[in-house]
């Protein structure tokens, strides 16, 4: 059996039960983050393969065909949101697998425990993003190319290399944490020959080239340009070595601090650093080059700036970073963490149960706009959500154009409404339910703040519990 009935097999069942309860109960009934209205609307549509042509510059075929299905067979968000859910679900059993195959009973509970409760995790499981179905791929893909040099069993091989190349053909920018990966199934495996080494690195090979492929041909048959869908790949590339620079170095630093304390626990950048530092000073050499690799994808994966959830794209480090913790031996060390990661989780739970913040935007516009000759000035990170006529969209490529088409609407007399968040673009942003967490920055560097100096704003509704949803008339 899976689980032998012992007092761990209850636990186990509890800590399922906890997790099961947390995502159903939660499951996302609007589309809270960025790509997400962009992917119900991808949703309902039937043809699989306009669907894709459709879809924004990472393509993310596997996931867009899934919610697909689910809309098909339930007609609402929630179907689409339950998407996340199973594959969240899969990722669960296939890391309850990989720990208790390799590390026992005890450490299994103990990672899957901190899993469960951190709160990025929560929100990959309940909300309308990709993420969740390419670490399903990837913690099977790591099981079965584990086992495959336990036993020596072909057929895992290749499902292993079957499942690493889905996930990149479902997203190109998982290969950021294939190192890990991999160096996973190194770390476990004490004892290498020769043959298994190359067959390590044929299967790493082979997976990438492979789910490259895999992507080319899907491109082929939807008539879609190479360089339009991977030119966000390429010029992500190119402007990493920024992180050599001392400055890029302490940003992506940041970065990872930020992530660390927001998703997965206030305490946990701590645990991560302590971790570091224990390592090198007992010099255990393949623990060091784990965590040097780990460190090298969760700050590359942080690095850019990008829509909601901020942090999503590291999210694999949840499955390695719930192992970490549960290797911490002192016990009171362990439940501290917990506590305070469940802390973490309940603030996001209650949070996420709140009427979302784009609605409560929406009705605060609705009270001033009385004509189509109005204009409502937002920033681009509300665009996505707030669907109204007679819109300016200020963005970092459009914000020149915003600008003119604010001085032509004002000399014409119209009137022209401001959000506090067009304002302070791309500074104090909302993302999902909370604050963007890198949005914190002077707004005097906002993109409008030199051209509104010309202009007068006058405060129209101001919400105290809410000040980044207040909304201005601006006026010569």
């Amino acid at each position: 059996m899976f689980w032998s009935k012992t007092r761990h097999n209850y636990q186990f069942l509890l800590i399922l039960g906890l997790f099961i309860i947390t995502r159903i109960s939660s499951l996302g009934i609007f589309p809270h983050f960025y790509d997400s209205p962009e992917y119900v609307k991808l949703a309902q549509l039937r043809q699989p393969l306009e669907a894709i042509r459709q879809s924004h510059e990472s393509l993310h075929p596997l996931y867009i065909w899934s919610i697909q299905l689910a809309y098909y067979l339930k007609p609402n968000i929630v179907a689409i949101s339950s998407v996340s859910f199973i594959f969240g679900l899969i990722t669960f059993f296939g890391l309850a697998y990989f720990l208790k195959n390799n590390f026992g009973k005890i450490i299994t509970r103990k990672a899957l425990l901190i899993f469960t409760l951190f709160p990025a995790t929560f929100l990959l499981h309940t909300q309308i993003m990709h993420e969740s179905l390419e670490h399903a791929l990837l913690i099977w893909g790591i099981v079965a190319l584990t086992e495959f040099f336990k036993r020596h069993r072909f057929y895992l091989f290749f499902s292993s290399i079957l499942l690493f190349s889905l996930a990149i053909s479902n997203y190109i920018g998982i290969i950021f944490w294939f190192p890990l990966c991999f160096a996973v199934v190194w770390w476990i495996q004490k004892k290498w020959n020769k043959s298994d080494l190359i067959l390590l690195g044929i299967n790493f090979i082979s997976s990438i080239v492979i789910g490259y492929l895999a992507i080319t041909a899907l491109m082929f048959f939807t008539n879609i340009k190479l360089d339009n869908r991977f030119g966000f790949f390429t010029q992500q590339i190119i402007p990493l070595l920024d992180i050599l620079t001392p400055i890029g170095f302490l940003r992506g630093l940041r970065n990872i601090i930020y992530v660390l304390f927001y998703g997965y626990g206030v305490l946990a950048p701590l645990v991560f650093l302590i971790a570091i530092i224990k390592t090198v000073f007992i010099k255990n050499w393949r623990n060091t080059i784990i965590l040097s690799i780990g460190f090298i994808c969760l700050i590359v994966s942080n690095y850019f700036w990008h829509g909601g959830m901020y942090g999503r794209l590291a999210g694999v480090v949840a499955l390695f970073l719930a192992i970490l913790i549960a290797f911490i031996k002192t016990k009171w060390i362990y439940i501290l963490v917990c506590i305070s990661t469940a802390f973490s989780l309940l603030v996001t739970f209650i949070v996420y149960h709140q009427e979302p913040i784009p609605i409560k935007q929406l009705n605060i516009i609705k009270q001033v706009i009385n004509s189509d000759n109005d204009f409502i000035v937002i920033s681009d990170y509300q665009r996505p959500q707030l669907e109204i006529n007679n819109k300016i969209v200020v963005g970092s490529a459009t914000y020149q154009q915003a600008q003119t088409q604010i001085k032509q609407a004002i000399d014409s007399n119209q009137h022209v409404y401001i959000t506090s968040q067009a304002i302070t673009f791309p500074y104090e942003q909302y993302d999902g339910q909370t604050k963007h967490i890198l949005s914190n920055g002077p707004i005097q560097k906002s993109h409008l703040y030199s051209f509104l100096s010309a202009y007068s704003l006058h405060k129209v509704i101001e919400d105290s519990n809410y000040p980044l949803l207040n909304l201005y008339e601006v006026k010569k």
